[in-house]
């Protein structure tokens, strides 16, 4: 990731999760279990790299990564096709939205957006790139995976989505 994305795009915060700890430190992230006890999960993400969210990043390279992806020439067309083509959109539950590869494409209002959000216990992010705008939105949140941050992450979530989409 270092070799073939990191360093060509000039993403400088981001590094693979535990394997990479020279490049920065994890912020904390919260998870607060059954009993009420609130746990601090950074020491265990900070010792191991999980397949499914492997980036340790800031906010802003992390919509940085996610416009590239989009928008970047430099994406080899077999890929972008793989991820973006016309034949790879499956329909989800909600109208109007499709998923592809851990993209999400619906429109909001009348705009083309996409958006991928993530979660891991104690860490959540949101995505969103507007495309009429050329405009990226992304936040990290340390906390996730009970019922009150959840509730809050969506309130926020929406709250994000309609500054960026101006509803």
């Amino acid at each position: 990731m270092r070799e073939y994305i990191f360093e060509p795009f000039g993403l400088s915060s981001m590094s693979y999760g535990g394997i990479e700890k020279a490049f920065g430190e994890i912020a904390s992230g919260y998870f607060v279990d059954d009993e009420g006890n609130e746990i601090n999960t950074q020491p265990y993400y900070a010792n191991i790299g999980v397949a499914d969210a492997p980036i340790v990043s800031t906010a802003k390279d992390l919509g940085d990564l996610f416009k590239i992806i989009i928008t970047s020439p430099d994406i080899p067309a077999k890929v972008r096709e793989q991820l973006l083509g016309e034949s790879v959109w499956v329909d989800t539950d909600v109208t109007g939205q499709q998923y592809s590869m851990g993209i999400f494409s619906e429109h909001v209002g009348n705009e083309p957006v996409y958006h991928h959000n993530g979660a891991e216990i104690g860490y959540a992010t949101l995505n969103w790139y507007l495309s009429s705008k050329n405009m990226v939105m992304s936040a990290i949140i340390n906390c996730q995976g009970y019922n009150q941050c959840n509730a809050e992450i969506d309130k926020i979530s929406d709250k994000l989505r309609d500054t960026l989409f101006g509803l």
